[in-house]
C-alpha cells in the first residue's frame, strides 16, 4: 500500500509502482529504514475491522477493471467496514455496475488544482463533479480549501451525499468541517482534540 504512483518520495528511486509485482516491490525500503511497503493483504489483518477504512483506488493506464476486480478478491471475507474512493469516476462506475453494495466516494478538488495532471477538459469535468449523475457516489471527498466550490455545494444539496474534507491538518479546520455536518480525512494532528 502506497499513496504515490512511484517510489521516488518514499524509497528514493524513480520507478513507477505499476511496473512492479509484489516480489519486486518487497526489495525497496521505506525512507532508509528496513521496512518495506506492505501489501494490501498484509494490512487487512492488522486493521481487522477495528476502524473503518477508506480505500483510495488509483488506476494506472487502462487497468481499471483488473485493479477493481483484484481489490474485490482481496476484500472477500473481510468483515470490517470499508468504502472505496477515487479521483477517477470510471472506478466509481465500475463499482456501481459490479459491486453496488460497496460504499463509493468521489475524490475531487476545484479544477485549477489539477495543474496539468490531466487534460483541462478532464480537470473541468472532475473538479465540477459532472459525472456524479452517472456514478452516484455515496460520499464526496473534496479538498478542504475548496469547500465553497459552487458545483460541490450543489452536488451535496441535490444528491444529499456525505461530505468528507481532505486533507485536514489542524483541529480548527476539523471543527469547521464537522460543525457543518462533514467528516474529515486528516493528517498531522490527533483528531481527539476536536472532541474537547
Amino acid at each position: 500500500m502506497l499513496h504515490d504512483e512511484n517510489l521516488k518520495r518514499m524509497c528514493g528511486v524513480e520507478i513507477n509502482l505499476a511496473s512492479l509485482n509484489s516480489w519486486e516491490l518487497k526489495k525497496y525500503k521505506l525512507n532508509g529504514t528496513e521496512n518495506t511497503i506492505p501489501l494490501f493483504l498484509d494490512v487487512l489483518p492488522v486493521i481487522h475491522g477495528k476502524v473503518p477504512m477508506i480505500i483510495e483506488v488509483k488506476p494506472y493506464g487502462g487497468n481499471i477493471g483488473t485493479l477493481c476486480e483484484q481489490l474485490c478478491r482481496e476484500l472477500e471475507g473481510y468483515s470490517g467496514l470499508y468504502g472505496i474512493e477515487s479521483f477517477d469516476p470510471r472506478v466509481l462506475m465500475w463499482f456501481k455496475r459490479h459491486r453496488p453494495e460497496i460504499v463509493r466516494g468521489q475524490l475531487a478538488m476545484k479544477p485549477s488544482r489539477y495543474r496539468g495532471a490531466v487534460l483541462p477538459v478532464t480537470a473541468f469535468a472532475a473538479g465540477n463533479l459532472l459525472m456524479n449523475f452517472l456514478t452516484r457516489p455515496d460520499f464526496i471527498a473534496y479538498c478542504v480549501e475548496d469547500r465553497k466550490n459552487l458545483s460541490f455545494c450543489l452536488c451535496k444539496l441535490i444528491y444529499g451525499v456525505q461530505e468528507f474534507a481532505w486533507t485536514v491538518r489542524n483541529p480548527w479546520q476539523a471543527r469547521k468541517v464537522t460543525n457543518s455536518g462533514g467528516l474529515v480525512i486528516f493528517e498531522y494532528f490527533d483528531p481527539r482534540a476536536c472532541l474537547k
